[in-house]
């Protein structure tokens, strides 16, 4: 796959390219909103041990080996990419699906493991960007923005 930087987006020549004059802006992917995310949860985490975290290595491109050692370990596809292992209130826990700001689209998988979830006592939130789930991590916890240091968001250009 042909990925471009910020940079070689703008050098490109949308005209010859058939491209509308519009000007492109950037959208980070979700790997890059998780990091972002990530990035605040440690910070969080740190601060205040009672906080429990963790991601699941679902996604991305695998080889035929690899792929079938972690299904033999027992990754599911579909699981969502954040844990959020605090019980509140009537919740076992809170998975977070990320999704880029952009184009992010729930596989049918993920709508049926999200759908278990909620049958099982779990708060589940598809997220599109780092800032949303940053918000929906205050609203599960029932805090204000005051309460814990603030989220940096990925931006370029």
């Amino acid at each position: 796959m042909l990925r471009l930087t910020h940079t070689q987006w703008q050098k490109l020549d949308k005209t010859s390219a058939g491209l509308s004059s519009k000007k492109m802006t950037f959208v980070p992917t979700e790997d890059e909103e998780q990091i972002a995310l990530t990035d605040w949860l440690n910070h969080v985490q740190h601060t205040r041990p009672w906080f429990l975290y963790y991601a699941v290595p679902n996604g991305g491109w695998r080889n035929k080996i690899t792929a079938v050692r972690l299904q033999q370990l027992g990754v599911k596809p579909g699981c969502p990419d954040i844990v959020v292992a605090n019980a509140v209130e009537s919740y076992h826990g809170l998975y977070i699906e990320m999704k880029r700001t952009v184009g992010g689209r729930l596989s049918e998988r993920q709508k049926l493991f999200l759908e278990q979830l909620e049958k099982n006592g779990y708060r589940t939130a598809v997220c599109y960007g780092a800032r949303e789930a940053y918000n929906v991590i205050l609203r599960y916890f029932n805090l204000k923005p005051d309460d814990l240091p603030p989220l940096h968001v990925l931006k370029r250009g």
